[in-house]
């Protein structure tokens, strides 16, 4: 049986994680051995995030969920291919320990105290399964690497991606790789739920010929010089992502790295399907997720003053904005009436009608190209 008392400690460190988190990287900034190395500060925030998580999912349940073991397999395999020495690495676990447990402390301040004596060992025995699944993950990881002579590469790869590249850096990882610092390159990023792992993993998507890839925990992004005519996706339709036709130069990977997670964020919303039923692009680019982009920025930048831009169309009923919004967005994305009609399987008057009622609503008249993109931005 669970104790009450236990899991109100728990409950009360899990609404402390953003502490903790802050805590976490405030102890970290005070080793530069592990800042140096060429891991993205978004990649840490998240990991910690993730791992303050799991440690608290395996103290409050005595049968936790097998994602526990997976991420500590990830991390330790992946600070592996990074090049984070293995005792910088540990000590970045050791951080996670002690930011933990002086939390655990605080909160059981000032009734609670008997009941984290009573489970210390509980907290110890997390401790060595955690401590014990990514030095198991990364040691195996390190003797691939070295086995396969994979080491070299794989840290230049990673260097890319540090937000602290310079184009010195950048040149020297050229040299590495045997590849052009000022060439364009093809870049194509894809999510690691979408069945693809690692660059050694032997399920899903085959890499495009030519490419180099680096994982960042959640994405995994493909890239290669640029020979004449883009062509990376390659017409694979296993393939499904974020792809960017032209990065100038090597030192430019990792913004487009941040480019194509915050395309892949803003276009989520639409994986369901799109206003004219039918299914979202697998691949998508800037041209396609330029709408959810927009929208993203300037949803934020006029909250609570969609009235001056939308008129009264929040006042409609639900049912009729839903019926308004499909029509609009279809018309806008086909260009024309009879599109819009085979589209959404309307007669051309029902279509002409709904448009009219949107304008009345809103003052929009979206056969002007001002009107269009202002509806194409707000209605999504």
């Amino acid at each position: 049986m669970q104790n009450s008392g236990w899991q109100q400690l728990i409950a009360r460190v899990h609404a402390q994680i953003p502490q903790l988190l802050a805590d976490f990287l405030t102890e970290l900034e005070q080793h530069d051995d592990y800042r140096e190395h060429a891991v993205n500060s978004q990649d840490v925030e998240h990991t910690a995030t993730q791992a303050f998580e799991i440690f608290l999912e395996r103290l409050e349940t005595t049968d936790p969920l097998p994602h526990g073991a997976e991420f500590a397999d990830r991390l330790g395999r992946r600070r592996a291919r990074q090049g984070v020495p293995f005792a910088s690495f540990l000590e970045a676990v050791r951080i996670n320990f002690r930011v933990l447990w002086r939390a655990l402390e605080r909160a059981a301040q000032p009734d609670l105290l008997a009941v984290l004596v009573e489970n210390g060992e509980r907290v110890l025995a997390v401790v060595e399964w955690y401590a014990t699944e990514v030095q198991r993950a990364y040691l195996a990881e390190a003797e691939l690497l070295e086995r396969q002579h994979r080491s070299t590469r794989e840290r230049a790869i990673a260097r890319l991606f540090s937000e602290r590249l310079t184009a010195a850096d950048a040149a020297e990882v050229a040299a590495t790789l045997g590849v052009e610092s000022g060439a364009e390159y093809e870049f194509l990023a894809m999510h690691t739920g979408a069945g693809h792992g690692s660059e050694s993993a032997s399920s899903g998507p085959r890499p495009p010929a030519g490419s180099l890839a680096y994982d960042d925990g959640e994405h995994v992004f493909w890239f290669r010089q640029r020979r004449g005519q883009a062509t990376l996706p390659d017409g694979d339709p296993s393939l499904s992502g974020v792809y960017l036709a032209r990065v100038p130069g090597l030192a430019a990977l990792n913004r487009a790295a941040a480019l194509t997670k915050r395309i892949a964020v803003s276009v989520d919303g639409e994986a369901a399907g799109r206003a004219d039923g039918t299914a979202p692009p697998r691949i998508h680019t800037l041209v396609t997720a330029f709408g959810a982009l927009a929208s993203d920025a300037i949803g934020e930048a006029v909250a609570g003053f969609e009235y001056e831009l939308l008129g009264s169309f929040a006042e409609a009923p639900d049912d009729e904005r839903e019926r308004l919004t499909a029509t609009v967005r279809t018309f806008v994305e086909c260009g024309s009436v009879q599109r819009t009609s085979e589209a959404l399987f309307l007669h051309r008057n029902t279509v002409f009608n709904r448009l009219k009622q949107f304008e009345s609503l809103t003052g929009l008249d979206v056969t002007v190209p001002r009107d269009a993109v202002v509806a194409l931005v707000l209605l999504r």
